[in-house]
C-alpha cells in the first residue's frame, strides 16, 4: 500500500482478483481510505490462455463490482495483450480486457478483448473520501447485508 494524491492505493496481482478469493482485496480495501489499484498480470482479466475464448468471462466485473460496492472505491485492473515467447507461460495468449470500475459497481471504462487488442486508456478518477474506518468497518459492511470474512 502507498500514499498517492488520490488516497491510499493497494496493489495485488493475478488470482487475487478471482470472486472466490478475494481475502487480499478485502483486506486492502479495510486499510485504505480511496482507491485500490489492481495490477493484474498473467491470468485474471490478461487471460493467458491457448485458445481463442475468454477464459475468464466476467470473473474481473464479478470481484469489482464486490470490492466497489462495499467499500465505495475504485478499482483499476489493467492487463497485457499478445503472445508469451518465454518462461514458464510460453505459448500462451494474454487477452486484455482492462477494467476501471468506480464506487457502487459502476465500470469506468473497459478495454478491448483480444490477443491483439493493445490499447492504452486515460480514466479520470474522483475518490470518494471514506468515513468509516477501523472497526466501524465491521458494522458498515453488515449494513449492506455481507457476512463474509
Amino acid at each position: 500500500m502507498v500514499q498517492t494524491p488520490l488516497g491510499t492505493i493497494g496493489i495485488n496481482i493475478c488470482a487475487d482478483n478471482f470472486p472466490n478469493s478475494l481475502v487480499f482485496g478485502h483486506s486492502l480495501a479495510r486499510n485504505g481510505r480511496a482507491a485500490l489499484a489492481v495490477a493484474l498480470r498473467l491470468g485474471h482479466a490478461a487471460g493467458a490462455t491457448t485458445t481463442a475464448r475468454n477464459p475468464t468471462g466476467n470473473c474481473g466485473k464479478t470481484a469489482y463490482s464486490t470490492l466497489t460496492k462495499l467499500y465505495d472505491l475504485m478499482v483499476v485492473g489493467v492487463s497485457n495483450v499478445g503472445w508469451l515467447r518465454g518462461g514458464p507461460w510460453r505459448g500462451y495468449k494474454c487477452i486484455g480486457c482492462s477494467l476501471a470500475m468506480g464506487p457502487g459497481g459502476v465500470i469506468l471504462a473497459e478495454a478491448p478483448y483480444g490477443e491483439a487488442a493493445e490499447s492504452l486508456m486515460v480514466v479520470e478518477v474522483e475518490p470518494v473520501e471514506r468515513t468509516v474506518t477501523g472497526a466501524a468497518i465491521a458494522g458498515m459492511l453488515a449494513g449492506k447485508g455481507y457476512d463474509g470474512p
